[in-house]
């Protein structure tokens, strides 16, 4: 099989093949709690460390790249909670890439939903990772996250049931629209989110 480089945001369907498991376990045994990172609330849920593998050996045969020094974990947004824009990089994570899987589509009253991606006014679509750039990342998320005249949507990857959307960290996203839905880990915006360093071919 040939190695994929991932350069941009790519959709893998039918990406994990205990994916509607893992969604009943994220609706209804996963334990959310807020929270704080970079100053930032976030309502999130560890994962088990039999589903931390799945995610793993899935980035693995879907990529087929050596997967390593892997971040990843469950995030729901609601209508109240984690549902600020903060439009960012995750360069400073020190991996080359992040994903996100989702369970389920999003609602009929909120189609098209998913994770966006952005152009900025002045660094574009992405924001490498140096040693300048660094101080330039802390500013953007004090001062621009949520300034939306600042950005502009460069395009979006909605929420199917068991896709995974895997792309560099230096892309600017957050998700999309920035509201989320329902209250609960059963009727909300619930995704398992990463970050892992793609290697060379396994």
């Amino acid at each position: 099989m040939k190695t994929e480089i991932i350069e941009s945001p790519t959709v893998y369907e039918d990406a994990f093949l205990r994916g509607d498991e893992l969604n009943r376990w994220l609706r209804r045994d996963a334990t959310f709690r807020t929270e704080i990172h970079g100053g930032t609330p976030r309502c999130i849920a560890r994962l088990t460390d039999e589903w931390s593998t799945e995610v793993k050996d899935s980035l693995r045969c879907l990529t087929n790249r050596r997967v390593s020094n892997l971040l990843t974990f469950a995030r729901m947004s609601t209508t109240t909670r984690d549902a600020r824009p903060r439009i960012h990089a995750d360069s400073t994570m020190d991996r080359t890439h992040a994903f996100v899987w989702s369970g389920e589509e999003s609602p009929s009253e909120m189609p098209g939903s998913g994770t966006g991606f952005f152009r900025h006014a002045v660094h574009g679509v992405s924001l490498p990772l140096t040693r300048k750039n660094r101080s330039e990342h802390e500013r953007l998320l004090r001062e621009e996250t949520d300034s939306l005249s600042r950005w502009q949507l460069w395009t979006v990857m909605p929420l199917r049931k068991n896709r995974l959307t895997i792309y560099p960290v230096d892309l600017f996203h957050c998700r999309y629209p920035f509201s989320g839905w329902g209250s609960t880990p059963e009727d909300a915006r619930v995704v398992v989110v990463g970050f892992a360093t793609l290697g060379k071919e396994s």
